[in-house]
């Protein structure tokens, strides 16, 4: 019985910290080395757009080779992190917090591919990316 209330004690706190998570948008990435751009509208009160202290990105359909992933603030301010990672279908990468506290981001610009074999006899394939900021 302790224990399981000393599990459920640090289940809520842990979450009680965490923040409502926000989709920011979605975009693609095609077969061959790609660059997708992904803007977003002003930090308004009732807007979708909210200001963030970090963010992740979640992959669906086809997995995704990210090599980089630049983010332009309003305000003034940019953070470029070069990833070179694979992720497969249904992953996500961890938390990265921004630079300056919370932030209103204007674009986020991601380079990578989509893993899928190449053949000119198919249609090409596109990961579809989720970015998720964390309020």
């Amino acid at each position: 019985m302790k224990l399981a209330a000393l599990i459920l004690g640090s289940l809520l706190t842990t979450t009680a910290f965490a923040g409502p998570v926000l989709t920011l948008g979605t975009t693609s990435l095609l077969d061959s080395k790609d660059v997708d751009t992904l803007k977003l509208g002003p930090c308004l009160p009732g807007k979708h757009n909210k200001k963030v202290v970090a963010f992740k990105l979640k992959v669906f359909s086809k997995g995704a080779e990210v090599d980089s992933v630049k983010l332009t603030f309003f305000g003034g301010g940019k953070q470029k992190l070069k990833m070179r990672e694979f992720f497969a279908p249904g992953t996500s990468s961890r938390w990265i917090n921004l630079k300056g506290g919370a932030r209103c981001i204007r674009k986020i610009v991601i380079k990578g591919d989509s893993e899928t074999l190449i053949n000119s006899n198919l249609p090409m394939f596109q990961s579809k990316i989720k970015f998720l900021g964390l309020k």
